[in-house]
């Protein structure tokens, strides 16, 4: 993601924390992490400014509040970052 706008990290750290905790505590989400992004290598990407990371629960679904405020906050979060095409890693362990 790339942040546009001042208030960008309160909305994820203040709203979409809460949300997607309640979520983790209802069974629905196994994990949310965001992340800012600090340093560079000189060949990384350099347009994304943040990464929110999400271990879903398969078969689950989430459960977004629908009230006018969270809405509102919806709306502003959506001028406030630039989302790119999401990408996912599989972990992969191997134990000798």
């Amino acid at each position: 993601m790339q942040q546009l706008e001042d208030d960008y990290e309160k909305y994820e750290t203040e709203f979409f924390q809460k949300v997607f905790a309640d979520n983790v505590m209802k069974g629905n989400h196994r994990w949310w992490g965001f992340t800012k992004i600090f340093n560079r290598s000189d060949n990384a990407l350099t347009f994304n400014t943040h990464a929110a990371w999400n271990l879903p629960i398969e078969g689950k679904e989430l459960e977004f509040p629908d009230d006018f405020a969270s809405q509102k906050v919806f709306e502003l979060t959506g001028k406030a970052r630039k989302n790119y095409n999401p990408t996912s890693y599989e972990l992969v362990m191997v134990v000798d």
